[in-house]
């Protein structure tokens, strides 16, 4: 509304606590907060996913034309299209995220980004979540799956569930307040989607520095993630087929 200051604005609330991830991973939280914190995280994502793409008040946002899992697939293998030199084991993923793509759950409110580093915890509890930025119409498991993601556990690789807790928890505070169950496949399978995500975002990044576009050590940086993410996603699958 540029009727009040003659600008476009919007009014923030002020949240305490951090959303650093060191600082919340490493001592910041007991055992006893560490598990409440990822029941609640589970019951944050069971709300948002209640909304629909019926809701009127979101008309702007445009719903996928096709399955969500599909539509992933086909975003990411056209962004690695136009990167320069080729990636074998991403493109091998990309096959591999298409013939085992599930069922659809239906479309609804995605935050898209909601990960350790997105939310902000004060004394073991949960008081903001940040970077909505991402939001999208989507499978709830892709929230699921992105939360869950190795490359989002910081080192903490024995805590699935962003480096806080276990996904038993995470689980069972979805399952309280959504009234159903979580398939942990389905999850397994979106975690692999959100390191091949992660995969095409490093490349872009790097390319941006790489081209001139942006000299940043930073873009260079993530890009240099890139091996890193590459074994997590060969090791990911190995682990899913051999669990068949």
């Amino acid at each position: 509304d540029t009727t009040l200051i003659e600008a476009p604005f919007y009014v923030m609330t002020k949240a305490s606590g951090s959303a650093a991830p060191r600082q919340l991973l490493n001592g910041g939280l007991s055992s006893d907060q560490a598990r409440a914190l990822t029941r609640r995280l589970g019951a944050e994502l069971a709300r948002l996913h209640q909304v629909r793409a019926s809701d009127q008040r979101l008309a702007f946002m445009t719903p996928p034309a096709q399955p969500p899992a599909l539509n992933r697939v086909r975003q990411y293998r056209d962004a690695l299209a136009v990167v320069p030199e080729p990636h074998p084991v991403l493109e091998w993923a990309l096959n591999w995220l298409r013939d085992q793509a599930p069922d659809s759950n239906g479309v609804v409110l995605c935050h898209g980004d909601f990960r350790t580093g997105n939310y902000m915890v004060d004394q073991g509890q949960l008081t903001a979540i940040l970077d909505w930025e991402f939001a999208a119409w989507s499978d709830p498991y892709e929230d699921l799956g992105w939360l869950c993601s190795r490359s989002w556990r910081f080192g903490h690789n024995d805590k699935e569930v962003g480096g806080v807790g276990d996904k038993a928890d995470l689980f069972s505070g979805y399952r309280e307040l959504a009234k159903k169950s979580i398939d942990p496949g389905k999850v397994l399978y979106w975690e692999v989607m959100a390191l091949m995500r992660w995969s095409i975002v490093a490349l872009q990044q790097a390319q941006r520095h790489l081209s001139g576009e942006q000299a940043s050590l930073e873009l260079a940086l993530t890009g240099r993630l890139l091996p890193q993410i590459e074994f997590d996603l060969l090791a990911q699958i190995r682990e899913i087929e051999g669990g068949r």
